[in-house]
């Protein structure tokens, strides 16, 4: 079995367990019995939806069995016209998550890894932090490992030159996740580019996979 850590795209193989990132701008969800799924607001999406309307969301779901926690949420310098209103919001659903017990956060970061290192030591949060399609460099990476972090790569595994993949060769394997987001390849190839990067067979990689995240639930639960 294969676990796509993050996505956004349902696969139909009986051989790939996914976690679905839900879109808050959606009014129904579909297949949340047969995948895990995380609900949150996106910095993106900040003005198109209102935090109200996704805590709301999120407080109606908290009972489904595969509700796994809040996001993807955070912080995009590509979207810097709006950034001190994605540090406020972000802000917000890290407290949402404190006070309800949510003890799973899925953060989306780009270009914004300090503002988001001086968000978290103001936050009272203390739950797991997933960060998906991971970009921080090493010494961003050793400053996150002191939270309860994991951190999520796909993609980017393909080029040698990039942050993800220093990071990917750096981290201990208890602390990665492998995952397709919505950049069109695989989790087959991601598991495939994984496993060379890390020299380990295909049958470990996945074995371990499915340890991280059998502990990773028991953590949040």
């Amino acid at each position: 079995m294969y676990l796509d850590a993050h996505t956004h795209v349902l696969s139909k193989s009986s051989e790939i367990k996914s976690i679905i990132s839900l879109d808050p701008r959606n009014e129904q969800f579909s297949d949340l019995d047969h995948h895990f799924f995380t609900l949150g607001l996106h910095p993106w999406y900040i003005a198109e939806v209102s935090l109200d309307k996704v805590f709301a969301k999120i407080a109606s779901l908290r009972s489904h069995p595969n509700f796994l926690g809040l996001g993807e949420c955070g912080l995009d310098r590509h979207r810097s016209d709006d950034f001190e209103l994605q540090i406020k919001i972000f802000k917000q659903q890290l407290d949402y998550a404190q006070k309800n017990g949510i003890n799973l956060v899925v953060i989306h970061c780009v270009r914004a890894f300090a503002d988001l290192l001086e968000v978290l030591k103001e936050s009272k949060y203390r739950g797991q932090l997933f960060f998906h399609d991971y970009n921080g460099n090493v010494e961003t990476t050793q400053s996150l490992m002191a939270y309860a972090s994991y951190f999520s790569f796909g993609y980017k595994l393909k080029n040698a030159t990039t942050k993800a993949f220093k990071s990917f060769q750096f981290l201990p394997m208890d602390r990665i996740f492998l995952e397709t987001d919505d950049y069109g390849i695989t989790i087959e190839e991601v598991y495939h580019l994984a496993s060379e990067i890390k020299k380990i067979t295909l049958s470990d990689l996945k074995i371990q996979m499915e340890k991280n995240l059998n502990i990773m639930q028991n953590k949040i639960s």
